[in-house]
């Protein structure tokens, strides 16, 4: 499973087409509260009260390991044990890449991002069977079918209604878990000011609105 660092709002702001579609359907999507009691049942209903997670992380990236800490910390909270396998920086990359350095991990943080005006690029990645992020081979049927359907679609609308379906079957199952707010680092002269303080500086503008102090 992918513990990922894209938002709520972030993949809302990949959305360059039925923007009213996708409005809707974003303003009656459901906010993620934390709720330890109902999670602690959901895990002892699976059986899985007291049992092992293993995260694959580094200590040596301050975002990665500050995003470790918080699921860490939210596993132990409802009941399961974690054990890390944490690697040097450069070696980090190994989780994205090779097969045989994920064995025996369950999960591992990372960043991604929208960097098209159309949701699916994103998506597609996680859920297709044989998608670039789809680590750990999820496959739903609705979820496929949404998509391939959608790609077929020139009615915009239609389209994202199509998409609209397949992020909310997605938000159900969670093959990659969003996380809220991830940490970036900004190293910013005492000389400048307006510098975006956020990962949209991965997906948008960013040095139009960087100005001096002076």
């Amino acid at each position: 499973m992918r513990l990922s660092g894209v938002g709520r709002d972030e993949q809302f702001g990949t959305f360059g087409y039925g923007k009213p579609v996708f409005a809707k359907a974003y303003a009656s999507s459901p906010v993620l509260t934390q709720n330890i009691a109902e999670a602690k049942k959901l895990v002892k209903q699976a059986g899985a009260t007291g049992k092992t997670i293993t995260i694959g992380t580094t200590s040596q990236l301050a975002v990665i390991a500050a995003d470790t800490g918080a699921y860490q910390a939210a596993a132990q909270a409802i009941g399961l044990k974690v054990v890390l396998k944490s690697v040097p920086a450069q070696d980090f990359i190994n989780f994205f890449v090779d097969p045989k350095f994920r064995v025996g991990v369950d999960c591992f943080p990372g960043a991604a991002f929208g960097d098209s005006s159309d949701p699916a690029a994103l998506l597609a990645q996680v859920v297709l069977p044989g998608g670039l992020q789809n680590f750990d081979g999820f496959n739903d049927p609705a979820i496929t079918a949404a998509l391939e359907q959608a790609r077929g679609t020139a009615n915009p609308d239609h389209r994202a209604a199509l998409m609209a379906m397949a992020e909310k079957l997605t938000a159900q199952q969670l093959p990659w878990i969003p996380s809220v707010q991830p940490d970036t680092a900004l190293v910013l002269s005492k000389d400048l000011t307006g510098a975006v303080s956020s990962s949209a500086y991965l997906i948008a503008p960013w040095a139009n609105q960087l100005g001096g102090t002076g």
